[in-house]
């Protein structure tokens, strides 16, 4: 189906009788939208935004451009995972090994893998995502100040560099306990270990030496004790 052919179907279905109507509620002369549904030309990127709005549908479907939901999950359990999940008649097989002991030897129906990472992306989403986010913006924010103002250590930089290493570490704690199956954890942890735990250990290496109390100086103490007893001690 052509692009005029598409307008016009998906104009009649949100209830535009007739293009004149259309074109008058979007703010578009009727002589311009018209050349649209005749095929004499095609809408530019702009035209096509307020065309889609107002049919409430998305720029890829009034092109007629979809992207299968498999090849969209696929495609994000490979860039989350590494392993590849291909479909066939018999439905979708992945990579036997994918870690923490899990073997997938069997293949599993279209819908079920869709559902499954749709389900973990969601969840993802709502619960770990903003607050991962939220604690990283103020991570690397404490970062930049602290370049600027490298002595602000014990200060406003400092509070938020603890704050933010202990909310981070009871956001992984949470998140150990709600995942449910042992393929969940095993993402969990790589999750945590590939992107999360290099935070932490950037940060120690770059403030713990600051924090680090000086080492005592033996010969000098004893030359303080010497001089407190006097010089006709015994001791």
């Amino acid at each position: 189906m052509q692009l005029n052919e598409r307008l016009q179907q998906l104009r009649e279905k949100a209830g535009f009788e007739n293009a004149k109507a259309f074109a008058k509620s979007i703010g578009m002369p009727y002589s311009t939208y018209s050349t649209y549904e005749s095929g004499k030309s095609e809408p530019k990127a702009t035209a096509l935004v307020t065309i889609a709005t107002a049919l409430h549908v998305s720029v890829d479907d009034l092109l007629g451009y979809h992207v299968d939901d498999f090849d969209k999950a696929a495609a994000l359990f490979h860039e989350s995972t590494g392993k590849t999940a291909t479909l066939d008649e018999s439905g979708v097989t992945i990579a036997p090994k994918v870690g923490g002991g899990v073997m997938w030897t069997q293949p599993i129906s279209k819908e079920s893998f869709i559902q499954a990472i749709n389900d973990a992306a969601a969840r993802f989403d709502r619960n770990l995502r903003p607050r991962l986010l939220a604690d990283a913006i103020i991570n690397s924010v404490d970062r930049a100040y602290l370049k600027q103002h490298p002595r602000a250590k014990g200060g406003k930089s400092d509070d938020l560099a603890a704050a933010f290493q202990d909310r981070l570490l009871q956001i992984l704690l949470e998140g150990e306990q709600k995942q449910g199956t042992a393929l969940e954890k095993s993402a969990y942890r790589a999750y945590v270990r590939d992107n999360v735990s290099d935070i932490l250990d950037k940060w120690h290496e770059e403030h713990d030496a600051d924090d680090a109390p000086p080492a005592p100086d033996h010969d000098n103490a004893d030359d303080e004790k010497a001089k407190e007893k006097g010089p006709h001690s015994n001791e």
